[in-house]
């Protein structure tokens, strides 16, 4: 479904409301460049609460909890608070302090009960970005946080690539979180054919279809040859809005093509 930037922005501004009183969370799923970073940036800009990023590098996505280190060490004073045992194995796993790894159930319910802590200060919304970037560890344990906080004021907000094809492995396990698919192709592409199709009947009036794609629309205008002012003027806009579409359909299967080719980072062992 196409969706516009005023429509996903109403929808972040709810969700981050909602940070006052309880827990949301939301995975933005889309392609590569659709739009889902400027949106996080927006939140990040005009929430009104403490916001901690993080983004999945694709080169430190066999790091364990590299990820999850830079979400939770701006918050690392609120860690007094927190059960010995706990504490300790989650300063084990973002390698604040030596010893042998825990039980990975033990760095999960550490950096609930942190996040919980550092809520009690105002509220904060944890935006992540390219989620399938993020080591495996560290996605772990946001999922599991995410699905378990209730009452406490903070918003996690995903930003995660399209869902793998069928049959293929998807690292990313946002099962039990609400997801929203963000795509404006389909809008964007609709609006530069409405207006190629406008100008196309201005210049050719009557021979013009409405619903032409960027080909036949490129190859009737190549026979448009107009002698006035206005006329030269509309022939050059459509032409360029022609080529604008031409570029949001390669861009589009562009993305299309890599997702088919898309592969999970490798798990540490």
């Amino acid at each position: 479904m196409g969706s516009s930037a005023a429509q996903e922005r109403r929808l972040l501004d709810g969700l981050v409301a909602a940070a006052a009183v309880q827990a949301a969370s939301l995975v933005m799923l889309g392609e590569p460049g659709i739009g889902k970073t400027a949106l996080l940036d927006y939140v990040a800009v005009t929430a009104d609460v403490r916001a901690l990023r993080a983004r999945g590098i694709e080169s430190e996505a066999v790091l364990p909890f590299a990820t999850l280190g830079n979400l939770v060490l701006p918050i690392r004073k609120h860690m007094c608070v927190l059960p010995g045992g706990q504490r300790r194995a989650l300063e084990i796993s973002l390698a604040i302090a030596d010893g042998e790894a825990a039980n990975p159930y033990a760095p999960c319910i550490g950096t609930l009960n942190l996040i919980a802590a550092a809520t009690e200060d105002r509220p904060i919304i944890i935006l992540v970005d390219d989620l399938q970037w993020v080591d495996p560890a560290s996605q772990q344990v946001l999922m599991f946080v995410a699905r378990r906080v209730l009452f406490e004021r903070v918003v996690f907000l995903f930003a995660a690539g399209p869902r793998p094809p069928p049959g293929a492995r998807d690292t990313v396990t946002w099962a039990g979180l609400p997801s929203v698919e963000i795509d404006r192709r389909r809008s964007l592409g609709d609006d530069h054919t409405r207006m190629i199709a406008q100008l196309l009947l201005e210049l050719i009036p009557g021979g013009a279809k409405k619903n032409l794609s960027a080909a036949q629309a490129k190859a009737l205008l190549a026979n448009v040859r107009p002698r006035d002012a206005a006329g030269k003027v509309r022939r050059r806009v459509a032409a360029e809005l022609i080529s604008d579409l031409e570029r949001i359909y390669r861009r589009s299967n562009n993305a299309d093509r890599s997702s088919r080719n898309w592969s999970p980072p490798p798990v540490p062992p």
